[in-house]
């Protein structure tokens, strides 16, 4: 946000009251900073603090921890974090680590691709659930969830084993898809983490 080499100021500004060099440059319109590790502050400390010397609307991506001859892969995964905390109007700085299992949907554009593959891929078993006073959605995210295993699934939803089979089988019905497939559970669970329907009464 606001200008990128202000932000680079800032941030040496916040770097050299600690005695330390700033090692940055603008890539992509946007200040691009190696922080040490080691000197005893935090990323979040030195962000928290060039923020407030800008006195503007900013926001901040922060990377995993990477040696230093993983810079790309850092630098990705903080443009990645700093798309989410510009996406967020009330997270400013946002840590790539928090997004784990999240990524996806929390990038607009991906979110977006996400739920119209939920609409079409989930919508029907909403419709069935609505009409039957069933709880399809319900047992398919948390039979996906539990990695398919019947055992653990069933226990979590408070019914017998065969019931969940049942169930299932008819989750395959209704959506013409084989569950057996890694690859159908996979784009289903993507379906649900974005589905904004809701999961029936689980």
């Amino acid at each position: 946000g606001g200008s990128p080499r202000q932000a680079l100021q800032a941030v040496g500004e916040e770097l050299a009251e600690r005695g330390l060099p700033l090692f940055g440059r603008v890539h992509d319109g946007c200040a691009a900073v190696l922080l040490p590790a080691g000197h005893g502050i935090t990323a979040q400390t030195v962000t928290n603090g060039a923020r407030a010397r800008l006195r503007s609307r900013t926001w901040a991506g922060l990377s995993a921890v990477h040696q230093v001859t993983a810079g790309r892969a850092a630098l990705t995964e903080a443009l990645n974090a700093a798309s989410v905390a510009h996406a967020r109007a009330s997270a400013d700085v946002v840590g790539f680590e928090s997004l784990a299992g999240h990524l996806l949907t929390a990038v607009p554009e991906t979110r977006r691709l996400l739920e119209s593959l939920a609409e079409s891929r989930l919508g029907p078993l909403a419709t069935y659930d609505a009409e039957n006073g069933t709880d399809l959605l319900a047992s398919l995210r948390t039979f996906l969830e539990h990695n398919g295993q019947w055992e653990a699934a069933s226990t979590a939803l408070g019914i017998h084993r065969h019931t969940l089979r049942s169930r299932m089988d008819r989750v395959q019905s209704l959506l013409g898809a084989d569950l057996d497939s890694a690859h159908v559970r996979a784009e289903l669970l993507l379906a649900l983490s974005a589905w904004r329907g809701g999961c029936g009464r689980g």
